[in-house]
């Protein structure tokens, strides 16, 4: 039953990608390749049409920092998790 709930959260309401980063670009992240996520989450919003006056429901694909800071370095394995960076 849950495995059901969980296919239809991610095939409607959640986009993940994992993505290789070259690292190095900022002290805040790997000085080396690693990999992150990337997820969006869909956001419905009423849209009022003046010409139809009619509400209709727009839907957008907006990027969420939950998983913000959570890397994967390529060459080790190594799973790394940093809440904030000082930099």
């Amino acid at each position: 039953m849950y495995d059901k709930l969980l296919d239809a959260l991610l095939k409607d309401r959640l986009k993940i990608a994992v993505v290789r980063e070259n690292g190095g670009s900022n002290p805040c992240e790997p000085q080396e390749p690693y990999f992150r996520l990337s997820i969006q989450k869909k956001v419905s919003e009423p849209h009022w049409d003046e010409v139809s006056e009619k509400t209709t429901v727009k839907e957008k694909w907006e990027d969420s920092d939950i998983a913000q800071g959570i890397t994967v370095i390529e060459r080790t394995g190594m799973v790394e998790m940093m809440d904030v960076c000082l930099e």
